[in-house]
């Protein structure tokens, strides 16, 4: 059972973090021991180095932002947090909440808000 327990805890799926300034999160999130995929907007050097991969963003629509994500070419289902510039898109939280598990309030809640 042991052999089994360290193997389940050491799991991680990949985490995106999607914010036009993703740094805040990613280095909170790769302190924690985790390492990220960055989707930003800027690109700064920091960002950078807390992700271990980076993509950046200059078209936040739906269909963009879903084919960045796709363009990565992970081997398992990602799990996505969401920043700034995400926050306040409803259409673009529910796109990703079909196809993600997404961490944060639904496009439900950020369309009643």
């Amino acid at each position: 059972m042991d052999k089994l327990e360290g193997k389940l805890s050491s799991y991680h799926p990949p985490l995106i973090v999607i914010a036009k300034s993703a740094r805040m999160l990613v280095e909170s999130a790769q302190s924690g021991g985790l390492e990220v995929i960055a989707l930003d907007q800027f690109g700064d050097t920091d960002t950078r180095a807390a992700a271990r991969q980076f993509c950046l963003i200059d078209d936040w629509s739906s269909e963009a932002v879903i084919a960045n994500i796709e363009a990565l070419d992970l081997q398992q289902q990602p799990v996505v947090i969401y920043g700034t510039g995400v926050d306040n898109n409803p259409e673009l939280l529910e796109q990703l909440q079909q196809r993600y598990q997404l961490l944060g309030n639904s496009a439900q809640t950020v369309a009643r808000v």
